[in-house]
């Protein structure tokens, strides 16, 4: 049984105790489950705001205790971008073992588009299946900051944009309690009701950023992802270098 102050370390370890102990009372399942599993359940839902290699170690940990969750990624993100090649590949890694992968859509920058926002949706829906090689029928709100209220889409549990149904993994009438760790905090007194387990449709929303191996601070946890995304780069410089070097020898041969 897992205490509340173990969740203040957000290790893996203590999300494997979180989901042992939910497994006693509740069925985890996924987004999609929710349409023909009768309560109680817990959805897991993770939505991928900085890295897509965390949400694979996630993904991959969860699996190896036959747990299925609901990961939401974003199009657009200054530290992944899903059309580069290791990043489709994560996602069907992410998509081959099991779990499903909805769209996380950002209001903030929809608005910057000056576009019809259904238009915009639907359009990502369809580049993230693509790449995937599925239909994406889902989505969950992305919300990168504190000040963002702007929601263009109505709190409905689905909604036809174009004439495809398209559901929305946010509506609040589809939970009795969402608990969720942004920013590495719970709220106090969902969590604690959490542990009550007194609600019968719970969404736990977690972002795989925030879960390390070991113990680290917030400001710990930040600068592993950053120095991550850096290495990333330098990997790449170092390859770009490799192919001028390449380039330089076949020209002097010919």
């Amino acid at each position: 049984m897992i205490e509340l102050k173990d969740l203040e370390k957000f290790t893996y370890d203590v999300y494997t105790k979180l989901l042992d102990t939910l497994s006693e009372r509740y069925r985890l399942i996924q987004f999609s489950q929710t349409k023909h599993t009768n309560p109680p359940y817990v959805v897991l839902r993770h939505d991928v705001d900085f890295s897509l290699d965390a949400a694979l170690r996630m993904a991959k940990l969860e699996k190896s205790m036959n747990v299925l969750s609901t990961y939401s990624v974003l199009l657009s993100h200054k530290l992944y971008n899903i059309f580069e090649q290791d990043s489709v590949k994560i996602l069907k890694q992410i998509r081959d073992l099991g779990h499903e992968i909805i769209l996380h859509y950002d209001p903030e920058l929809y608005e910057k588009y000056h576009i019809d926002y259904y238009t915009i949706l639907n359009k990502q829906l369809e580049i993230l299946g693509l790449i995937l090689g599925t239909q994406i029928d889902t989505v969950a709100r992305h919300k990168n900051s504190l000040k963002v209220t702007y929601n263009p889409f109505p709190d409905h549990e689905f909604f036809t944009p174009g004439g495809q149904i398209v559901h929305n993994a946010d509506f609040s009438q589809l939970y009795d309690l969402t608990v969720k760790d942004p920013c590495r905090m719970w709220n106090k007194r969902f969590i604690e009701r959490l542990f009550t387990f007194e609600d019968n449709r719970i969404q736990l929303l977690t972002h795989p950023c925030m879960w390390t191996y070991e113990e680290v601070n917030k400001q710990q946890c930040l600068e592993m992802v950053f120095s991550n995304a850096s290495k990333s780069n330098e990997d790449y410089y170092r390859s770009c270098l490799d192919v001028w070097k390449e380039c330089e020898e076949v020209w002097k041969n010919e």
